[in-house]
């Protein structure tokens, strides 16, 4: 099909007898383009492997299939086939990011929307309605609002090419681009909280199941929650009253935003559970029928004001925590966690949140951890591992390469920090998603002491050692006669 699509789009020219979709597609292709041309020389960006006009042409071309590239690790791309393949697929995803984010963005936050329609009868599902109301809440829409919604806009959103297979999929791929640029700006815009309104039922004319927003983008919140840990908090205000169905319907649908990420976790240790905890992003649903009295006017405003404040708070709290705990300051910590409103011990830090913020960089070295727990565990600080596993923290979370605090303590040589999380409950056989549990990343830097005391509290000795070259080898020698003391079954150092 890919062929088709393809030559159906070079032999694009607009006459008399055009179709819809043609007139449609034409208009997008042109807007895309000229804007393309417009930012690039602005921004004075040069790049000799593609034009304007052949990415605009990937955005209806390959849209879903640069979506799922974007699911999957660098290495794990290259690595999934010959380079020939994937080498065009990364020079349109790098030159796209130079152009398209900047038509996707918006001043304010984001707020995202189905069923609503401008003749709407009664008036509280129109689109004027929906536009009093993201100002009510200081959100605009990101689509008509934003450059590249304008755009769709303008072509009609493509209504016209539902009517065939091929024509159909320009569509497809156009709104998984489309979807995945405006999620990822609200994203790095530092927007904590995603609000979507919903007018439409589960079955009959026009379901939700076939909006934008439960196929491409709810998917890519959920993508962006799990695949760079952006805790964002999702309230949904459901206007036909149905937050019983709607809800747990589109929580799935965040799922579907995974690809192939979740086999590829699956494969490396990780149970379902655990990887659901990388990032799972809040969920309350507002159940605003008309027979309910709610509407979308000042008082609703009012409550969801108050829970974006709530979180904005909450996340400006986990930055000081951070802080705070950077410079060892437990006071602070200490006083932070019984805030108003307080953290989960748990939370989870974002690496994109954290790369977005480069001032802040040089005193807070969070790249590679997930919990401050864990952050403890590696850096040794026995009082603040004691502070938090007081006040609740789970010890047997996995980091984003599957350790648990404990595999991050036997692996740095922190006897006390691990004594402390075996004492709270860590389990000391926990693969990480190299296959490797605490007594074998003790075991690789020689920490003979560590691994007495984790065989002491139930770790399995019977492991292969874990020596890979003469470097390792007087490490090594130790760590072979304390496993074959144990019972360690054969060593093989090559």
């Amino acid at each position: 099909m890919q062929e088709s699509m393809r030559e159906w789009l070079s032999q694009l020219q607009l006459s008399e007898n055009s179709s819809l979709c043609q007139m449609q597609l034409y208009r997008m292709l042109r807007d895309l383009r000229d804007n393309c041309k417009t930012l690039l020389s602005n921004l004075k960006v040069t790049r000799g492997w593609r034009t304007c006009g052949q990415s605009a042409a990937d955005v209806f071309l390959h849209g879903r299939t640069l979506l799922r590239a974007m699911q999957v690790p660098f290495d794990r791309l290259l690595s999934g086939a010959p380079l020939e393949s994937t080498l065009p697929l990364l020079e349109a995803l790098w030159f796209m990011r130079d152009w398209l984010p900047k038509l996707a963005s918006i001043g304010k936050h984001a707020l995202l929307w189905a069923g609503f329609w401008q003749a709407e009868p009664s008036g509280r599902a129109g689109k004027s309605n929906l536009a009093h109301f993201a100002e009510l809440t200081d959100h605009q829409t990101v689509h008509p609002t934003t450059e590249l919604g304008q755009i769709i806009a303008d072509g009609g959103e493509l209504s016209g090419c539902y009517g065939n297979r091929l024509t159909s999929e320009f569509a497809a791929n156009l709104w998984s681009i489309a979807s995945m640029f405006f999620v990822r700006g609200m994203q790095f815009s530092g927007q904590g909280s995603v609000v979507a309104l919903v007018n439409k039922k589960m079955e009959g004319a026009r379901p939700l199941k076939d909006s934008v927003l439960a196929q491409y983008e709810i998917p890519t919140v959920g993508n962006a929650a799990w695949t760079t840990q952006w805790g964002a908090e999702v309230i949904l205000i459901d206007l036909q009253g149905t937050c019983s169905d709607t809800s747990p319907y589109l929580r799935q649908r965040l799922a579907t935003g995974l690809g192939g990420l979740w086999e590829l976790y699956q494969q490396k240790h990780f149970t379902a559970e655990e990887f659901a905890q990388l990032s799972r992003p809040s969920w309350t649903c507002i159940d605003c029928g008309a027979d309910s009295g709610c509407e979308l006017d000042e008082q609703l405003a009012g409550v969801v004001r108050s829970r974006l404040e709530a979180k904005r708070l909450r996340d400006e709290t986990v930055q000081r925590l951070w802080e705070a705990a950077d410079q060892r300051n437990l006071v602070e910590v200490k006083r932070l966690l019984s805030a108003h409103p307080a953290p989960d011990v748990d939370f989870r830090v974002s690496l994109d949140f954290e790369m977005n913020h480069h001032a802040r960089l040089n005193t807070i070295r969070t790249v590679g951890y997930t919990t401050l727990l864990h952050h403890a565990a590696d850096q040794g600080q026995a009082d603040l591992a004691r502070l938090l596993l007081g006040a609740g923290a789970d010890p047997n979370l996995k980091d984003e390469e599957g350790k648990t605090s404990l595999g991050l303590a036997a692996y740095s040589g922190h006897q006390e920090v691990a004594g402390l999380l075996l004492a709270g409950g860590a389990d000391p056989n926990v693969k990480d998603m190299f296959g490797k549990t605490p007594l074998q990343l003790a075991g690789e830097q020689g920490h003979t002491e560590l691994q007495r005391l984790l065989l002491s509290q139930g770790a399995d000795p019977k492991l292969r050692a874990v020596a890979k070259s003469p470097a390792f080898w007087p490490k090594a020698m130790k760590v072979l006669r304390l496993l074959r003391q144990h019972g360690a079954i054969s060593f093989k150092p090559f």
